[in-house]
């Protein structure tokens, strides 16, 4: 089932988007989320309080998760001039 170009999960009935990047892109999206969310463990299970954790975005900037935004499709989480980057935004 298409709709407007977007696949639609029959199981869910979310919206399934596909991307356009390359093998390359993705394995390094994947490894960069896998990464934010080892670091986000190690921090819950050293006991840090949830307003504490950091993490560290692709440009190394290392931020509380609040000052972070996550992408909805790909799990990683970049600060806001990376964010702009990733969303296509242009000021």
């Amino acid at each position: 089932m298409r709709s407007e170009g977007k696949a639609v999960c029959k199981i869910a009935g979310l919206p399934k988007y596909h991307s356009k990047a390359t093998a390359n892109e993705t394995a390094v999206r994947e490894m960069w989320r896998a990464r934010q969310e080892a670091l986000i463990d190690e921090q819950i299970e050293a006991g840090t309080p949830a307003q504490h954790i950091k993490i560290r975005c692709n440009c190394n900037c290392f931020s509380s998760w609040r000052e972070m935004i996550r992408c909805l499709y790909c799990g990683v989480w970049f600060c806001e001039e990376c964010a702009q980057q990733h969303f296509g935004y242009r000021k």
